[in-house]
């Protein structure tokens, strides 16, 4: 089980997350994040309230209150703490896909959170079933839990778009949106860090921060990420030679593609063609809950 983290964040998968209740014996206790985190954290409040604060008080408190979704970017320092006992919170922490930045523009809270309030809203049921799922994946055993997180809190965010009282999209930062747009046209070949310094007309060091604070990554991380995610794709609805997918996503060493591959998902890139295809059917289905048969799957090694 994950302890409830407030001056750290996960460093060593792209998503963990946990359920967490202060009680009468937690009263005035809290959390500060002084320099925030370094990925996005997603928290849903069951029962009770919490507080977000600044740390120097400059901007309105935000109640965190039933029904209630928050996002917090990267480095956004908050003060927490528990206002009507006890607070049960769900809380995620996760590093986002290239493609989630525009599901995430939600209501824009002073302290530079984003919220979304889903009491009247007709999803707001399977909303929560599916981030109770995420949060379950990512304390369940096998090396492919973070998979199926990561899939159940697109899903999450993709019901959220739809349950917005308005689909009207807040612009993001528009020199980081020509860096993605260049990274997902360029997979394949050799992209430089000055290179994507002179696409978003920015130079290397405000690049750099800047696309931090945006997807929680550094350019080249996501750059790598997003090259094992399109090789993830292919490996899983194509049937070309292994060896063909890393070069086709820009790597042209076979054991370094591997080396990396590994890195990112807990697999080898064969392994993971076979886990896959064996999971299409778990993958597909948006209101699967978590059966033993379900649980046995996630539970299977890739065995090597």
């Amino acid at each position: 089980m994950h302890r409830h983290q407030f001056d750290a964040s996960p460093r060593a998968s792209q998503i963990c997350g946990g359920r967490f209740t202060l009680t009468g014996r937690s009263v005035g206790k809290g959390g500060k994040r002084r320099y925030g985190t370094d990925d996005w954290t997603l928290l849903y409040t069951f029962g009770g309230a919490g507080c977000y604060e600044s740390p120097r008080r400059e901007h309105p408190a935000l109640l965190l209150e039933p029904q209630l979704l928050v996002l917090i970017p990267p480095e956004t320092p908050l003060q927490t703490s528990a206002r009507k006992l006890p607070w049960d919170h769900l809380w995620a922490h996760f590093i986002p896909r290239s493609h989630w930045l525009d599901l995430m523009q939600w209501t824009r809270h002073p302290l530079g959170v984003y919220t979304l309030d889903l009491s009247n809203g007709p999803l707001r049921e399977e909303i929560i079933l599916q981030l109770e799922r995420a949060v379950a994946f990512t304390m369940a055993t096998g090396a492919d839990r973070e998979l199926f997180a990561l899939n159940a809190l697109e899903l999450v965010l993709l019901l959220c778009q739809r349950a917005r009282p308005s689909n009207k999209i807040i612009e993001s930062d528009q020199p980081t949106r020509l860096c993605l747009e260049y990274i997902a046209a360029n997979l394949k070949n050799k992209i430089k860090l000055s290179e994507l310094a002179k696409v978003s007309g920015q130079s290397v060091s405000r690049l750099t921060q800047k696309f931090r604070q945006k997807t929680g990554l550094s350019p080249m991380q996501f750059l790598e990420q997003q090259r094992v995610e399109r090789a993830m794709d292919l490996m899983a609805r194509t049937d070309l030679k292994i060896q063909s997918i890393g070069e086709e996503v820009g790597f042209e060493c076979p054991f370094y593609f591997s080396l990396r591959f590994r890195k990112h998902t807990g697999f080898n890139p064969r392994a993971f063609r076979i886990h896959a295809r064996a999971a299409k059917t778990i993958l597909r289905r948006p209101n699967l809950h978590l059966n033993p048969a379900d649980l046995q799957m996630l539970r299977q090694s890739d065995g090597s």
